[in-house]
């Protein structure tokens, strides 16, 4: 676990997480837990989207705030880096009361809609979206999802009801986190850390959550690729916002750089120190996005910037160029646009040239 001390993971999504100590802890409290699985039903709108059958308390999001105020109790007198990684929010959508129907899914914003063929997109949304073709076959022989991360359905079916369910219940899990956080932030405050702590509040990744016609991620969209990015501690600017296009990648260069540490070598990722303290105001700078597996049939590298976004897929005729500014949907891709080509080939050098950068 690369130099952590202490470890206590929690695996899995929804009502079925795992971990070495939250499985224990689930079933003394939890004894009727395979009875209680069998008992849950599906909204009649939904994706993937069902009842919590289990008590409150025992969600995994509220054992790993117990678990990081504990942590925070016993170790706040000595210097500490606490990583805390909530499952949730995440497919499948399930989240217990009151958080289930604190949202009415005829207040959820409806979702951008499905490409078409006049929007140019590569051909691979279109038999994700309608279930065609999705699957190619592994060296060993496995069928896999061309796409990684987007549940294979026949999306195409699901109505926009279907989606504000699946959102009401999302904003729910996200209710849920925001007071689990809630928690570890008012013990930071109640130990007097506040002004000797810098935290970052972030996300691997977003969902869809219908934008397009799908749930999950994987396919390059806004609605995946932007994550919350929020810091706060000594050093830090108040009530400040980034301009600029930032990644995950400067969130370790960036902490070495606030606690006076020197990076190690080969450190991917640049300080954002100077945008934080308000020392910089802005600076350009792009995101490189990687999605790829050993199992994984589509293997495909973004680039965004301030005002595009290019996706380039391995061995494929398609691509995407998105102009950010003027289509901030995504819905017409330029890559095949004669006017847009001395544009695609400069994004496809800075691509490059991030790419190459990216390996030491």
């Amino acid at each position: 676990y690369y130099g952590f001390q202490e470890i206590d993971l929690v695996n899995g999504h929804g009502d079925r997480c795992f971990g070495s100590t939250y499985t224990e802890w689930l079933d003394q409290r939890v004894p009727d837990l395979a009875e209680r699985f069998e008992r849950k039903k599906s909204y009649p709108h939904g994706v993937n989207a069902y009842t919590w059958e289990l008590p409150a308390e025992v969600h995994s999001s509220n054992y790993i705030a117990a678990r990081t105020v504990e942590f925070l109790e016993n170790h706040h007198k000595q210097p500490f880096f606490l990583h805390v990684s909530f499952p949730d929010p995440h497919y499948p959508f399930t989240v217990p009361e009151p958080y289930a129907s604190q949202y009415d899914l005829d207040d959820m914003p409806p979702p951008i809609r499905p490409i078409s063929q006049e929007d140019n997109m590569p051909p691979l949304h279109t038999q994700v979206y309608r279930r065609q073709n999705t699957a190619d076959i592994h060296p060993d022989g496995r069928l896999v999802d061309r796409i990684i991360g987007t549940p294979p359905h026949i999306y195409s079916d699901f109505t926009v009801e279907d989606w504000q369910q699946m959102k009401a219940i999302y904003y729910g899990m996200v209710s849920l986190l925001d007071d689990c956080i809630g928690r570890i932030l008012n013990t930071i405050e109640q130990l007097n850390l506040m002004d000797n702590t810098i935290i970052v509040f972030l996300s691997d990744h977003g969902d869809y959550l219908g934008d397009h016609g799908f749930y999950g991620k994987g396919l390059p969209y806004n609605s995946v690729l932007r994550v919350p990015m929020i810091w706060t501690g000594t050093g830090i600017q108040a009530g400040a916002s980034i301009n600029s296009i930032e990644s995950t990648l400067n969130i370790t260069p960036t902490i070495l750089d606030l606690v006076d540490i020197p990076e190690p070598e080969a450190m991917q990722g640049t300080s954002m120190q100077a945008i934080l303290s308000g020392t910089l105001q802005d600076r350009f700078s792009v995101a490189l996005t990687e999605n790829d597996d050993d199992f994984a049939a589509i293997r495909m590298r973004t680039l965004t910037t301030q005002d595009w976004r290019l996706t380039y897929y391995l061995d494929e005729e398609f691509g995407e160029l998105i102009d950010r500014k003027n289509d901030p949907d995504e819905m017409h891709n330029l890559w095949d646009a004669p006017d847009y080509s001395a544009i695609q080939q400069d994004l496809l050098n800075r691509l490059m040239r991030e790419i190459l950068a990216s390996i030491d």
